[in-house]
């Protein structure tokens, strides 16, 4: 059986402070042990990225097409 920790009407109002009450509740139900407090935190509010469907082979970087469409117009001019 899959376990978590669910937390319903919390009085904190930004995101470190809703981070921090659910890993002290997951310290408390044991799902974490307490030396991995600090990991679990900051898994949680480090900043990351995720993948989109569309992006996935792009990372990130973008298509110049007008430095391939002069490419190849210098090709053909090479060409002649």
């Amino acid at each position: 059986m899959i376990t978590g920790v669910v937390l319903l009407d919390l009085e904190e109002k930004d995101l470190p402070g809703v981070a921090y009450r659910i890993v002290e509740q997951m310290v408390v139900d044991e799902l974490i042990d307490d030396g991995d407090r600090a990991t679990v935190l900051r898994a949680l509010l480090l900043k990351h990225r995720h993948v989109q469907e569309n992006d996935r082979f792009r990372f990130g970087m973008k298509r110049n097409l007008s430095s391939y469409t002069s490419l190849q117009v210098r090709r053909l001019i090479l060409a002649k």
